[in-house]
């Protein structure tokens, strides 16, 4: 098969490879085989854009643990983590992709987007007075949960992503249909290796070209701009999945909730709001007896923004048969009396209304 038979083992393995994502904690990964209907990720190594038509969304937190009083911040050498107070914070930098606040003190910024803003954020309100730095903490957040905004950019992106997803397709079949079958010598009929090289390059330029003009059009200029298509660039059969890799991080600047909101199934999103006041009524509270605002207004944020974009209420499920005494939260699961936990989300029941 010549040179190209024994390279593509190699070019469909480094092709998968390029497809695995890493979730780190404060971000949230939203994929779709078909870019419809997404789902919500759980951290960790996952498949992410495995076909041209696939669409991937990382979704970055601003992980802002503050309140009126100062910022949650972890020192080094240390996993505990404290409360320190705006008017003890020396200094605010951006450092290797964190947010230095003084001598061993930093923020750990989810994304090196976030750091910036994040870094923008702490000294804002380092310099406000101590009765407006609620408002300001809101004023950031409402901007970062505004769901029709994020609506907007993904329609302003809508017709790029659409030809690139067709022209990445159209370089999926060039190099992995149409190349290895101009060197398989059984074929009766088989396309010359000049017209599939030909027909691959035509497709590799075209999705270049849109690639760099989705991302100009996404607000990516700069060093960042050529951060971005450098895989493309360096490894031509990632082409095949531009649309997961270009599109991936087009909703920068949003909260992981706000996205949920505009992607998720409207039930699936209110699962995961209840999840998630679930578990922060349950949680301990900060240090030093602080009141704790900031995951509270984001829920309530967007819980607001979705009922404004009608997204319906999540209705507690009725029982499937007499013998179903409670349900799961999570999912929806329903079982008889004797059970208190789901078997498989972990969880406590919630017994059905009497």
């Amino acid at each position: 098969m010549g040179l190209i038979g024994e390279l593509l083992p190699f070019f469909v393995a480094a092709y998968l490879l390029d497809c695995l994502v890493r979730v780190r904690a404060g971000q949230a990964l939203f994929t779709s085989l078909w870019g419809r209907r997404f789902r919500l990720e759980e951290p960790g190594w996952r498949w992410a854009g495995l076909l041209p038509a696939s669409e991937t969304v990382l979704v970055p937190s601003l992980d802002l643990h503050a309140n009126a009083s100062g910022v949650l911040v972890s020192p080094d050498g240390d996993g505990r983590q404290r409360l320190v107070a705006y008017e003890d914070i020396e200094r605010v930098a951006v450092e290797d992709g964190h947010v230095r606040l003084g001598p061993g003190l930093e923020l750990k910024a989810t994304h090196p987007s976030a750091a910036t803003e994040l870094a923008a954020l702490v000294e804002q309100l380092r310099l406000t007075p101590r009765p407006r730095r609620l408002a300001v903490i809101r004023r950031a957040l409402r901007r970062r949960c505004d769901l029709a905004a994020l609506r907007r950019r993904r329609l302003e992106l809508a017709d790029d992503l659409r030809m690139l997803k067709i022209l990445s397709g159209a370089a999926f079949v060039a190099f992995f249909v149409v190349l290895p079958a101009s060197v398989l010598p059984d074929l009766a009929w088989r396309p010359s290796l000049l017209l599939a090289g030909v027909l691959f390059a035509l497709s590799y330029l075209a999705v270049l070209s849109v690639s760099v003009r989705l991302l100009r059009r996404g607000g990516v200029r700069g060093w960042a701009l050529g951060s971005r298509m450098l895989p493309l660039v360096l490894f031509p059969p990632a082409t095949a999945h531009a649309p997961a890799l270009v599109a991936r991080e087009s909703s920068l600047g949003f909260e992981p909730l706000a996205a949920a909101a505009l992607l998720l199934d409207p039930q699936e999103f209110r699962r995961l709001e209840q999840r998630l006041r679930r578990e922060q009524a349950a949680g301990d509270g900060p240090e030093e007896g602080a009141e704790w605002v900031v995951e509270a207004m984001t829920l309530d944020l967007v819980a607001r923004e979705a009922a404004r974009a009608g997204v319906p209420e999540l209705e507690d499920p009725s029982p499937g048969d007499a013998s179903a005494a409670a349900f799961c939260p999570e999912c929806g699961g329903q079982y008889r009396t004797g059970f208190a936990r789901c078997s498989d989300c972990d969880v406590p029941l919630e017994r059905f209304a009497t």
